[in-house]
């Protein structure tokens, strides 16, 4: 930038210093922006990250306590082994696949 406007007569008349300058306070302003917003983004995930932990551990709790219920509340059985599937499916999402050697 400082050649450009230190020495505009090395340039031809077709490059525009003042419309340089503004494309590098552009790109300058919006790596500032980018940067805001990355940071940002980190802070949306790190939180839905620990929320989402949150609400597995309260997952695993209804599920306990519908368990338990169903031996005595008529009704309570076929919602526990429908959490009971929805459970065993979340492990089996989660199980990592054997290394391949």
């Amino acid at each position: 930038m400082n050649a450009a406007q230190d020495h505009p007569t090395i340039f031809p008349g077709s490059f525009s210093t003042p419309e340089f300058k503004n494309d590098v306070d552009l790109f300058t302003a919006l790596t500032d922006i980018g940067t805001v917003i990355a940071s940002l983004a980190s802070e949306v995930d790190d939180t839905r990250i620990a929320v989402g932990g949150e609400a597995m551990q309260e997952a695993s709790q209804v599920y306990t306590y519908v368990k338990a219920a169903a031996k005595t509340t008529p009704g309570l059985k076929p919602v526990a082994e429908q959490l009971g599937e929805r459970f065993r499916q979340a492990k089996k999402k989660k199980k990592p696949d054997a290394p391949e050697e």
